[in-house]
């Protein structure tokens, strides 16, 4: 009977699953936020480091 009881509150609104999605939901939006902002800092990165190689030829090139 305890193991019913306890299945039929996960299941039934406002149980433990809500609670625990409640909980889960802000964390993965801020994980979200996070990978976005790494995905742009690894870009920029990028850009940068092509940038850096590209001066860095055009200075071996003036010498």
């Amino acid at each position: 009977m305890t193991r019913a009881n306890n299945e039929l509150s996960q299941s039934s609104p406002g149980g433990t699953r809500l609670e625990q999605l409640n909980q889960v939901t802000p964390l993965l939006i801020k994980w979200q936020e996070i990978q976005k902002q790494v995905e742009s800092d690894r870009t920029k990165l990028q850009q940068i480091t092509q940038e850096l190689d590209t001066a860095e030829f055009n200075y071996q090139s003036v010498i």
